[in-house]
């Protein structure tokens, strides 16, 4: 199968998620915006190693019903209105779609591109409550150790001149998700050993918990010595990433040394590319299972829905005394008419 045909069929097939690309683009959009690089990113991984999967392709047949349990999976998330389901399901999707063409011996190159793309779905937010207390304990600590009086109520931290709260955007979710995004995307680069990508990862995310942490304990002290007067107060935004830049070089540093310590051991790289030998009938059985949510999506969507009633109340002119009088033999009615309609 010529291979612009085969590329073409998989951008169809991605394409048929095109509600799914619009909602991370939203989120990528508002507060995940790593994910205009991150994703592009798992995509490209993926054709670069595309010499790295053994030739001739070996359809894994098992996986093309995989395919269909996890497109059906991505219906239910729709049909649910769980975005962060759907969203999810669509990189393990693609990623099925590439096993049953090329075969298992597309593992890695495909494992590698699929946790790029999931890294590109909001799924690191579920932490944030997890990052607010961790933020809230490293700040009392600190605070302890300078001396600054304090008193900490759940999320709040008072200090004699004001109030601060470590709401869901202090938690620092964003360098937590921007820190193990560039960990992985370090790790497939360069090709780290098992070893150094542990390494790698962990002082990633350690860096970016200590970033949010310094950068709310910087906001308390500014407030402190100008009396809660500084812009930076109200204007903080761009503050953390600065400090999270500044700890880039350290964490780089420690990458290398790690890679020094465990290095990668060397990869085979194959001759002719495994798009060029994939059989046309995996690839069209693989791309309709994948394709079959999308597909049941748009037949529910083109059902006929039931009418509205004909003639439907004006509530701005409902008065308490007409308010029962609306309330048809057989229908709901509330327990107490005057406060529903107040």
């Amino acid at each position: 199968m010529p291979v612009p045909i085969v590329v073409l069929v998989f951008a169809v097939v991605a394409a048929g998620f095109a509600s799914t690309w619009r909602s991370l683009f939203v989120a990528w959009t508002d507060f995940y915006s790593h994910g205009f690089l991150v994703a592009p990113y798992g995509f490209w991984l993926a054709w670069s190693r595309r010499h790295e999967v053994p030739s001739p392709a070996r359809p894994w047949f098992a996986i093309v019903g995989v395919a269909l349990v996890l497109s059906l999976g991505w219906l239910l998330g729709r049909i649910a209105l769980l975005q962060i389901v759907h969203q999810t399901m669509l990189p393990l999707i693609l990623a099925s779609w590439a096993l049953a063409v090329f075969g298992r011996g597309a593992l890695p190159v495909v494992a590698a591109a699929t946790v790029m793309l999931l890294l590109a779905v909001p799924l690191l937010t579920a932490f944030v409550p997890l990052l607010q207390s961790v933020t809230v304990s490293a700040n009392a600590a600190l605070l302890a150790v300078s001396g600054l009086k304090a008193e900490i109520t759940g999320t709040f931290i008072r200090i004699p001149e004001g109030l601060f709260e470590v709401a869901d955007g202090c938690a620092g979710s964003a360098f937590f998700a921007a820190g193990i995004s560039l960990a992985a995307m370090y790790v497939s680069l360069m090709r780290t050993s098992r070893q150094a990508a542990v390494v790698v990862v962990l002082s990633a995310v350690v860096l970016s918990l200590v970033t949010n942490w310094l950068r709310v304990f910087g906001l308390i002290l500014v407030g402190h010595w100008t009396n809660m007067q500084h812009p930076l107060i109200n204007d903080h935004g761009w503050y953390g990433w600065v400090i999270f830049a500044a700890v880039q070089p350290l964490w780089l540093w420690i990458s290398a040394k790690a890679e020094k310590r465990w290095p990668h051991a060397p990869h085979e790289i194959g001759g002719e590319s495994p798009l060029s030998g994939v059989d046309w009938r995996v690839v069209a059985g693989a791309s309709l299972a994948c394709l079959t949510g999308p597909a049941l999506a748009l037949a529910l969507q083109a059902r006929p829905r039931a009418a509205a009633p004909a003639t439907l109340p004006d509530l701005a002119a409902i008065s308490l005394s007409d308010a029962p009088a609306l309330v048809q033999p057989g229908q709901w009615t509330p327990s107490a008419i005057a406060g529903q309609q107040h």
